[in-house]
């Protein structure tokens, strides 16, 4: 993913590698457009704060790999919503892949191990 990155001059991106066959994410933005005031990369998402260069607003996205198990989702959420409460910019954006299902007949692949 590096590699196509630098491969555009017109932008740049954060990465955050997978771990075997697990995660991976990228986020990538158009440097003529946006400023970006800082990245925090962790184990489970990456945060930027990007400024737009005509309007000065601020935008953050946090770019989340959610693990399958329950321990790693659990240390997840808490890591996100400790870092999104201490934000003051309301201007969020959440995506990415969240690993949630709600009936175990929506699972493919595995096994199912329900939330203790």
């Amino acid at each position: 993913m590096s590699g196509i990155i630098e491969q555009q001059r017109q932008y740049k991106g954060s990465i955050n590698e997978a771990r075997g066959a697990s995660g991976g994410i990228a986020t990538i933005w158009n440097q003529s457009i946006w400023n970006c005031n800082s990245e925090t990369v962790n184990q489970y998402w990456i945060k930027t704060v990007l400024e737009n260069k005509v309007n000065k607003k601020i935008i953050i996205i946090y770019n989340i790999y959610v693990p399958n198990h329950f321990r790693d989702k659990e240390c997840c959420w808490h890591d996100l919503k400790d870092s999104i409460d201490a934000e003051e910019n309301s201007n969020i954006i959440l995506g990415d892949d969240f690993n949630l299902i709600l009936h175990a007949n929506e699972k493919r692949g595995g096994s199912f191990t329900p939330n203790p």
